[in-house]
């Protein structure tokens, strides 16, 4: 059963605006940027193993979907009632299962394998490559960080998985999103507080295509990273290291050297 279509690709129009990128970036080869909010799960860590594994089990089940299409609306419309406390975690995804179309074995199948597999990987996650090296370059350079987190976890989870990811010191300050109201634009409105710095002088880096949408809607320079296909933002970078690309200090070395 064919229970969503296929999404709108962010391509053409990344395609389209081309042009227009480039001739920003020659007037302008750096941002001049002083701080940056990243956000958590997919752009410091890989989360997508539990997504990839969920989607498995229910195509198995005869359950036909887009990758994109299926999880952009476990998060605008499930996940996001959970981050604002609306519905626990495994409510929304029994309410997703079924408006997808499967029955309720179905669904209590599902439930009980994905629980102990959702806590099994949660429990082995690795950075990015580059992580790590880039925020400690960013660090010694004086660039502001801040950590906002899109997916419903709370702080003492966050500071667990830091720690696992060895990059607890990293963050002056987390904003999880469940323990503040869970709105995107709450949250980002939050965090450019929190930095201390005007809006026009910071940066977010998120994959998400509604919270990059809030991010440029706000002010801040929205840069995607391990983006949704139809992710919009100012600037794409494929890899985490391309983020000091974006910095004055950098290019001027690059120049010189």
């Amino acid at each position: 059963m064919d229970v969503l279509g296929e999404v709108y690709s962010g391509q053409a129009v990344r395609m389209m605006l081309a042009p227009h990128e480039l001739l920003r970036r020659l007037r302008e080869p750096a941002l001049p940027i002083g701080g940056v909010i990243l956000d958590f799960a997919g752009v410091l860590y890989d989360d997508s193993a539990w997504q990839r594994w969920l989607l498995r089990l229910v195509s198995r089940m005869g359950l036909h979907t887009h990758y994109t299409a299926f999880f952009r609306l476990w998060r605008a419309s499930y996940l996001e009632r959970v981050r604002c406390g609306e519905l626990h975690y495994w409510a929304a995804l029994r309410q997703f299962l079924a408006a997808a179309g499967l029955s309720s074995g179905q669904i209590d199948e599902v439930e009980a394998a994905a629980q102990a597999r959702w806590f099994e990987l949660q429990e082995h996650v690795f950075a990015l490559p580059g992580v790590a090296d880039t925020l400690r370059t960013l660090a010694e350079h004086g660039v502001a960080l801040g950590l906002v987190c899109s997916d419903p976890w709370y702080r003492t989870t966050i500071q667990r998985r830091l720690t696992r990811l060895r990059l607890q010191h990293a963050f002056p300050w987390i904003l999880p999103a469940i323990e503040n109201h869970g709105r995107d634009g709450v949250l980002l409105k939050r965090a450019v507080e929190s930095m201390r710095l005007p809006v026009a002088r910071l940066a977010y880096v998120g994959r998400d295509t509604r919270w990059l949408r809030v991010a440029r809607r706000i002010g801040l320079r929205a840069i995607a990273f391990n983006y949704d296909e139809d992710a919009v933002a100012q600037d794409y970078i494929e890899s985490f290291p391309q983020l000091l690309d974006r910095f004055a200090w950098k290019s001027d070395r690059a120049r010189a050297g």
